[in-house]
């Protein structure tokens, strides 16, 4: 994604009404590298900083004040998606403790998927080298660090599998 771009997107989203000019953000989203499918919906306060690639399927809301950040991994978001509010998907961590006086040494990023169906509660934060399964719930508040399979509802911090989806 282009860095430039991204800051004067932001920029302009500030300006926009939060739930409206939907069109108008995916056009920008696209203008700045981003593959955006249709009917998708970004509210006005999202943050996306990254220079990774960022792809978004059909059908996706993403809630106020979600923040979709990190260096230059991919974030794939698939199809009928909902990202609640203040929802955090990060792709940058640091190596530690590396002979230096710091705890937090050399960055680097790793790749998100969340697949087809997943709802992001509210606050939930999603770290860096995570793969979210089809139609799989995380509860608000949760931080997931680790994969979380289809079907499933997962929550805490550091959120574990509370049950799966019966089937109907």
């Amino acid at each position: 994604m282009n860095t430039v771009k991204l800051f004067l997107m932001n920029k302009i989203f500030s300006l926009l009404p939060e739930t409206r000019c939907f069109g108008f953000k995916v056009v920008l989203l696209r203008w700045c590298g981003a593959t955006i499918g249709r009917n998708v919906r970004i509210t006005s306060s999202v943050r996306i900083m990254l220079t990774g690639d960022l792809y978004v399927g059909d059908d996706v809301w993403i809630g106020e004040q979600t923040l979709i950040a990190g260096g230059d991994a991919t974030i794939k978001i698939g199809s009928h998606v909902d990202i609640g509010p203040r929802v955090s998907i990060i792709t940058g961590t640091h190596k530690l403790w590396e002979d230096s006086e710091r705890a937090a040494g050399a960055s680097y990023s790793k790749p998100i998927i969340i697949e087809d169906g997943v709802w992001l509660g509210c606050a939930a934060i999603i770290l860096g080298g995570v793969a979210i399964g089809r139609g799989t719930a995380i509860a608000a508040g949760a931080v997931l660090i680790h994969d979380a399979s289809s079907h499933a509802l997962y929550a805490g911090n550091p959120a574990i599998k509370k049950r799966t989806r019966c089937p109907f």
